[in-house]
């Protein structure tokens, strides 16, 4: 998880999802993204803003390490590809 998310999390990450204020910041995220979360939370608390920050961060984070990881499997199936074909003697197409 850490490798993911730069967070080391220490327990369950899927036990965060049954704390009460996970569950308000997952509610208020989708409203937060769209610049309307005053109309799901009037006045929101600095630390609901906090947590979205959080929430999004590393969010962020794992979808740039996902990207990262495709990018390297790219990498590794296209050095295969070459070897294969240079071993071969093929011509490519």
């Amino acid at each position: 998880m850490e490798s993911m998310t730069g967070f080391d999390v220490g327990t369950c990450p899927w036990l965060a999802f049954t704390d009460e204020f996970v569950q308000r910041v997952n509610a208020a995220v989708p409203f937060f993204e769209s610049g309307q979360l005053a109309f799901h939370c009037v006045d929101p608390s600095h630390r609901l803003v906090q947590g979205i920050g959080f929430f999004q961060q590393a969010g962020n984070r794992m979808q740039g390490k996902q990207l990262e990881l495709e990018s390297e499997k790219r990498k590794r199936e296209m050095a295969a590809a070459e070897a294969a074909r240079t071993q071969g003697g093929g011509h490519g197409r």
